[in-house]
């Protein structure tokens, strides 16, 4: 389970240095794909395919709508790494356009369960802005 929040930064070569809580069940691969809030994903190989079992079920190929998810924002977006020696792990170009993510960065790791997010750290504080603002007729405190 993935659980916390931090802070790390995209080195020049696109890699980033994972916490050292989440490296175990990273080992030896893990599988980095899109998120749908405009953040990155990451699995563990057996999360990986519980998820992709899930996608499977629900995401029909029968429908364009379901080719689609499953062709641009998991499957086909999805990128299979082993973390180096120092716990890096390469965040390739096209999944660091897709989080607005530049080198040299800063983001914001958070595990959730069974997934990790990867979010630029300023897309991270519009989330975070816009989850905490009170609906219209909701009472503040």
């Amino acid at each position: 389970m993935f659980l916390g929040t931090t802070r790390r930064t995209v080195d020049d070569k696109g890699r980033l240095v994972l916490p050292k809580l989440f490296r175990g069940e990273l080992a030896p691969s893990c599988v980095v794909t899109k998120g749908q809030d405009g953040n990155l994903l990451i699995y563990s190989q057996e999360g990986w395919n519980q998820r992709a079992t899930e996608v499977r079920a629900s995401y029909s190929r029968e429908t364009s709508a379901g080719r689609r998810f499953r062709r641009l924002m998991f499957f086909g977006a999805a990128s299979q790494q082993s973390m180096d020696g120092q716990g890096r792990l390469t965040v390739t170009p096209e999944l660091r356009k897709h989080a607005g993510i530049e080198s040299g960065e800063e983001v914001v790791v958070v595990g959730v369960d069974d997934e990790i997010e990867v979010w630029s750290a300023s897309a991270f504080l519009s989330h975070v802005e816009e989850a905490e603002s009170p609906s219209p007729g909701q009472e503040t405190r």
